[in-house]
């Protein structure tokens, strides 16, 4: 899952003001990248477990809300518990063509929901798009609900079974020679994007 264009792209202009020599070349997609085969520096990703093999510097953090319509849930009523949700309309996040599985905090431990949803997505602004037009709920990242939540358009849910928060990631080609460049970006990202207790110096590469 990108990075939300809306919290992005000012850090991005930001930036490039900061470092009028660096140019930028910007792709925004929810596609898989293979960044050496397409030559880019590094690409920003949003997600609660990293590939295999991925080269990967911690940005920041940030939050799941489970979201609906005040009108889907009058007439649906609303869950208490997750073990409630599979009798609603729910609308899922897909990476690389898989369903993703919803995950909650119930007493202390994390536990997975593998849900029946109705509609499906790799791109989280869809999903609260749709749950906007009382199709369902959804879960989608904080950067996302907020503008539903800030204008009362849309609810948090489950609210005591808070969901594992999510990295924000700058993946890297390599972990060979890392240009001034890309190092400069990843720690303008990093300084905007770090919350209190975050561990955002964190660079590591994972293995299958």
């Amino acid at each position: 899952m990108s990075f939300g264009l809306k919290k992005l792209v000012p850090l991005l202009l930001e930036f490039s003001r900061i470092y009028p020599a660096i140019t930028l070349a910007t792709d925004f997609t929810d596609s898989p990248q293979n960044l050496v085969e397409e030559g880019k520096d590094l690409m920003v990703r949003i997600t609660a477990r990293l590939e295999p093999g991925d080269i990967a510097h911690k940005l920041g953090t940030s939050r799941l809300q489970v979201i609906a319509t005040p009108a889907y849930l009058a007439r649906h009523g609303q869950p208490r518990h997750p073990a409630e949700l599979a009798g609603h309309a729910l609308l899922g996040y897909t990476h690389r063509g898989v369903v993703q599985p919803w995950a909650f905090r119930i007493d202390g431990e994390v536990e997975t929901f593998y849900l029946p949803f109705k509609l499906q997505a790799n791109n989280g602004e869809a999903l609260a798009a749709a749950a906007a037009q009382d199709l369902g709920i959804t879960s989608v990242p904080d950067f996302v609900a907020e503008d539903y939540l800030r204008d009362h358009r849309m609810v948090t849910l489950l609210e005591d079974f808070t969901p594992p928060d999510l990295g924000v990631y700058a993946l890297l080609p390599s972990n060979r020679y890392m240009p001034h460049r890309v190092q400069a970006l990843i720690e303008f990202l990093a300084r905007r994007m770090r919350c209190p207790g975050d561990d955002s110096d964190e660079t590591k590469t994972t293995t299958a």
